[in-house]
């Protein structure tokens, strides 16, 4: 049986038959040409994020290049490109589908569970060759798990339609919410501001009933009153002074 030829190998005689220069290939792939030497000598391993471009321009299917066979059964690599927040939440999606933990996902599929919660989270891509037992574990297609559709419409994987289609209560929540909490941070300011007043309001002093007039305006009370018995009487509080007058004749 004839060993597989290495993704370098592959890389360096597609690249030659159809006749594409290093310089080509680093200016599509945005990068250098020391950059492709390297990848066609095997010193560097392929980014699964630039699977479909190196498929692309070598005019080879995802399944082709994996394979690292001449094939090009589909114009998916053409017409798609890779999303890596797309292609994170397709393998979390498809773990839970199965109703697996990522410990008991671990150990069915052999790859270590800090691997799984790093592409989970983004953090992270596999590697070509876990990307291929990842397909094969979940019976897809290559381009079905790298795109997300695959040759055969069955592979598609469906979105999460509860993300999409909310029900109707909690879209009117989501409309009525932000005016109550406006209108509850109106009459929380409102009441703030009338205790405020309320408390550094200047204090009004006793209004006198008593005010004094002007001494040019002051009227004595303290008249004194004669009594038909010849007293006087001083509203000063004052003994009386009794006036004796002699009436009698001489």
């Amino acid at each position: 049986m004839a060993m597989k030829m290495s993704y370098g190998e592959f890389i360096r005689n597609r690249r030659k038959d159809l006749h594409i220069s290093q310089h080509y290939l680093a200016e599509a792939l945005e990068c250098t040409p020391q950059a492709i030497s390297k990848y066609e000598n095997d010193k560097t391993t392929i980014y699964l994020g630039m699977l479909g471009k190196f498929s692309r321009l070598l005019q080879v299917d995802i399944t082709g290049f994996l394979r690292c066979l001449d094939e090009k059964n589909n114009d998916l690599a053409d017409r798609l490109e890779f999303d890596r927040k797309a292609f994170q939440e397709r393998l979390l999606f498809l773990r839970e589908k199965r109703h697996l933990t990522q410990k008991a996902f671990s150990s069915q599929i052999g790859i270590p569970v800090f691997k799984i919660t790093k592409w989970e989270t983004g953090k992270a891509l596999p590697s070509l060759e876990e990307f291929m037992q990842l397909a094969e574990f979940y019976s897809l297609s290559y381009e079905a798990l790298y795109f997300g559709q695959g040759p055969d419409e069955k592979e598609d994987i469906p979105e999460k339609k509860e993300n999409k289609e909310l029900p109707k209560k909690k879209i009117v929540l989501r409309r009525i919410l932000p005016w109550v909490f406006v209108g509850f941070a109106i009459a929380i300011f409102v009441i703030l501001v009338l205790v405020l007043s309320l408390i550094f309001a200047p204090p009004s002093g006793p209004s006198s009933s008593s005010s004094s007039l002007p001494s040019s305006t002051t009227v004595s009370s303290s008249q004194s009153s004669v009594s038909s018995t010849g007293q006087v009487h001083s509203g000063s509080g004052r003994p009386p002074i009794i006036i004796s007058v002699d009436i009698s004749a001489e």
